[in-house]
């Protein structure tokens, strides 16, 4: 098992991807050459199953919403908190809580470099980033970071936000972006590890079914020769702790509201009250949920069968020419959908040709790196 080794000869940082191409290059392993065959990502799968006319919509008109109705994204911050924490320990540079600080302000200064910002819009790029950085924190102590070592992958790369592509009959790859490959310690486990930051948890047996998780899982199968024992998904409250409210006559408020102990005993030492006082707090805030890693162990042959009966087929099927495009009509399929206005238009014999002109464009250019990755979290 090749595994992650802490080496006081620190790269620099502002040159991962340099690195990256030398590593590979030293090591002669196959690379993506130029070819006319597009990528396959699973967002693409993912749409193309959920609705073919959404499908069509984004990858064969190539539309995309004039005004981008995506929320400043905690998930993007968070995301970035965690990889800066896990590259900077798995190369020894400084403790995990820093490489969470690191992570997060390049997240800042990326939003804040944006054209045209309000005011408000600064502070709020701020606030999601003081958040950001508390719940990332929060979630590699939940982990806990020091069971778990990085995995590499045979170039020496450490998987991290990794980026693969694999062999997919009829494209030039099925590719994605992995958050991170670890290796548990204690049960000499590899888990592919992927980072939900949620409102409201999905159910545990949800995993069950991921596809995303189950073709990524074949995926570093066929990378690292050696299969993961399955998935976690581990999924992260958007809302950190919330302060508990000092009551009139001094005392603190025995309110159930959605806080954990850590952080209620903080702020009765800060008031000046002995936690002894309260410890059915404790008891009281312990059900209390701000993390649910969900976990699916998978055979080999389990991933192999997703990817043989699921993948490939859909894969095949999105080549097809002469396919027919239907729409997936029903309030969870377009409840949300960003194309649903031009979709009952050209329903109803509304002036689709008005509406696609001025509520869409053309998308030019690639995506970048963040743009996918947050496609990929959509797709779910």
């Amino acid at each position: 098992m090749q595994l992650a080794t802490f080496d006081s000869g620190v790269p620099d940082m502002k040159s991962v991807e340099e690195e990256i191409t030398e590593k590979r290059t030293r090591e002669k392993l196959p690379t993506v050459q130029a070819t006319t065959k597009p990528l396959l990502s699973f967002s693409q799968i993912s749409t193309y199953l959920r609705c073919r006319q959404e499908w069509w919509y984004v990858y064969q008109e190539n539309l995309v919403p004039r005004v981008d109705a995506r929320p400043l994204s905690l998930g993007s911050a968070v995301h970035m908190g965690l990889a800066t924490a896990l590259r900077e320990y798995y190369y020894g540079t400084m403790p995990v809580e820093d490489g969470v600080r690191k992570g997060v302000e390049s997240w800042k200064e990326r939003e804040l470099a944006r054209d045209d910002l309000f005011e408000e819009e600064i502070e709020a790029i701020h606030q999601v980033g003081a958040d950001a950085e508390q719940i990332a924190i929060r979630t590699l102590r939940k982990l806990p970071i020091d069971e778990w070592e990085t995995v590499v992958d045979p170039a020496g790369i450490p998987m991290i936000e990794y980026h693969f592509t694999i062999p997919l009959k009829g494209w030039g790859g099925f590719h994605g972006y992995i958050d991170w490959v670890g290796w548990h310690k204690p049960t000499d486990q590899i888990w592919l590890v992927d980072w939900k930051v949620r409102g409201s948890f999905q159910p545990y047996e949800a995993e069950e079914v991921n596809l995303q998780n189950a073709a990524y899982q074949y995926a570093i199968f066929r990378i690292l020769r050696k299969p993961p024992v399955g998935t976690i998904t581990f999924q992260i409250s958007s809302k950190p702790p919330a302060r508990p409210k000092l009551n009139k006559d001094g005392t603190m408020s025995r309110a159930l509201i959605k806080t954990d102990w850590e952080t209620y005993k903080a702020a009765l030492l800060e008031a000046g009250l002995n936690p002894d006082d309260y410890l059915d707090m404790a008891e009281k805030l312990s059900t209390v949920e701000f993390f649910r890693p969900a976990k699916e162990y998978r055979t080999l042959h389990t991933v192999r069968q997703v990817w043989k009966g699921v993948v490939e087929p859909t894969a095949r099927e999105i080549r097809r020419s002469n396919k027919i495009v239907v729409r997936n009509l029903g309030y969870r399929t377009c409840n949300g959908c960003a194309y649903r206005q031009l979709c009952l238009a050209e329903l109803s014999g509304e002036d689709a040709g008005y509406i696609r002109e001025t509520h869409y464009r053309l998308h030019t250019g690639m995506i970048d790196k963040f743009q996918e990755k947050e496609d990929e979290e959509n797709a779910l």
